[in-house]
């Protein structure tokens, strides 16, 4: 399936990870009646040009905003989408899963007052970035979460591809979805460079194809 083709109908929960340029931002970007999280302005010129009329929330919106301020933006525009005060939108893209984690690990670091995170700090980000994603999972709305992918290779598994996250926080995001789609870059039937998305295959990939929201594994917070 090519990644432009993606598109969702009904009630979903979603990740997309792969490759920066894979098409996850331009797939989540095409939803209707969307609101595209991110952290950068010059995010929202590609967004912008693939969908006009996409609502777009820049956290960092200055450019110069702490990790503290920023995880606060992230939990304010929740509680904005938690008391349906944008009815009209259907679709919250959070892009990306790395810049939120990033903000938190930062932020936590900084209020430890150490120089470089410990795994106790790495502990607590983990469990902040679940409340996070828990709380975009249960608002009333598809959710699309993006991410990196990462490649692991092992003795027993070989080659595994998964998300950019810690083990706990992927295993977590993908037991929150319904749909988890893996998006690559491959040569096409013209030898041109196309956009692909994956959501069956090997166990080499972490993919789930559709599944309703009442049959899906409910993660909750350890």
């Amino acid at each position: 399936m090519k990644a432009s083709d993606v598109k969702i109908s009904g009630l979903a929960k979603v990740l997309l990870y792969g490759q920066s340029g894979s098409g996850k931002t331009y797939a989540g970007a095409k939803c209707e009646k969307v609101l595209h999280i991110v952290w950068e302005k010059q995010a929202m010129t590609t967004i912008v040009s693939i969908n006009p009329n996409a609502l777009v929330y820049v956290v960092n919106d200055t450019g110069g905003r702490s990790n503290k301020e920023q995880y606060a933006r992230v939990s304010s525009c929740l509680d904005y989408l938690s008391t349906n005060q944008l009815p009209e939108i259907e679709t919250v893209v959070l892009d990306s899963l790395q810049e939120a984690y990033e903000v938190i690990l930062a932020s936590e670091t900084e209020m430890s007052g150490k120089v470089s995170p410990t795994l106790q700090i790495y502990g607590i980000a983990n469990e902040y970035m679940k409340k996070l994603i828990k709380r975009f999972r249960d608002l009333n709305k598809n959710i699309v979460f993006i991410a990196l992918s990462k490649e692991e290779t092992t003795e027993e598994d070989g080659l595994h591809i998964r998300p950019s996250l810690s083990p706990g926080v992927s295993s977590f995001v993908y037991k929150c979805c319904n749909i988890v789609s893996y998006l690559y870059t491959d040569e096409g039937d013209d030898g041109g460079v196309k956009r692909f998305c994956r959501m069956d295959g090997p166990s080499t990939y972490t993919c789930k194809g559709h599944q309703s929201l009442d049959k899906i594994e409910p993660a909750e917070i350890d």
